[in-house]
């Protein structure tokens, strides 16, 4: 009878029941800052690399614009009947930087250079007269003409430096009187113009026919212009003289002469350059 109720037992156990069914669970885990839906096929126990991109962008101008994008992958973990799936999520986040440098206004200190004008003072001439104010203390090379009147120095009244030149003559009549100035034929250049300056301070002049100051050479003279002037007064007077190549070869010389009874004069100071 217990046998019997066993092998009834297990009858009744064999017709309750039903065809095996398996239990089944699904727990998804997603963490993610994108609202963006994601599916992907089920990968078993494998992980997607995250994946990062920049890329920065410059432009020319007075603005510089600085982009950068990162992608982020967010990792999905899904668990299906103990199958773990991590599946890759773009999340993308982009950050732009942008610098505006704005140029104020820049004052430049500027100076302006006023023209400058040298003027450079041109060499004096050269005066090739010999002792041609007396300053040396002597009358030397001057001498008289003809070896008529005299000829000294005079410190009185001078026109300028310590000394003038003193003549003096008188005769019963006309005669050439005067004094002579010899020129260093050696700075002489032929065929050049020359400007002569003397000053004269007349004293006496009897009976006078002529009156002349004089280029010449040995004793004569090319050139000549008269001279006269107020009476005990410094008068300047001028002139030019041109030599050639025969009257430098005779001694050149400037000559203060006048055709007269008397005569009383002083000179000082004479000049005699080369025209420029």
């Amino acid at each position: 009878m217990r046998v019997l109720a066993l092998q009834m037992l297990a009858i009744c156990q064999l017709a309750c029941a039903s065809p095996c069914k398996p239990s089944s669970s699904a727990s998804v885990t997603l963490s993610t800052t994108s609202a963006e839906s994601t599916s992907a096929p089920a990968v078993s126990s494998s992980t997607i690399a995250d994946e990062t991109e920049t890329s920065t962008t410059f432009f020319t101008g007075s603005t510089a614009v600085s982009e950068t994008e990162t992608a982020t992958a967010e990792t999905e973990t899904e668990t299906v009947s103990g199958t773990t799936t991590e599946v890759a999520s773009d999340s993308a986040t982009s950050t732009i930087l942008i610098t505006t440098s704005s140029a104020g206004t820049t004052t430049l200190a500027t100076s302006t250079a006023e023209p400058t004008t040298t003027t450079t003072a041109a060499a004096e001439p050269t005066n090739v007269l010999t002792n041609p104010g007396f300053d040396s203390g002597t009358i030397t090379p001057w001498y008289t003409i003809g070896q008529r009147g005299t000829l000294s120095l005079s410190d009185e009244g001078t026109h300028a430096g310590e000394f003038s030149g003193h003549f003096y003559a008188d005769y019963n009549g006309p005669v050439v009187l005067g004094v002579d100035h010899p020129v260093d034929q050696s700075l002489i250049k032929v065929d050049t113009e020359y400007h002569y300056s003397i000053w004269i301070k007349t004293a006496a002049a009897v009976d006078c026919q002529t009156r002349k100051i004089t280029c010449g050479a040995g004793g004569g003279y090319i050139l000549g212009t008269d001279w006269a002037g107020p009476y005990n007064e410094w008068t300047q007077f001028t002139m030019s003289c041109i030599w050639n190549q025969n009257f430098l070869d005779l001694v050149p010389s400037i000559q203060i002469r006048a055709e007269c009874q008397s005569l009383e004069f002083y000179v000082d100071d004479a000049i005699l350059i080369e025209a420029n």
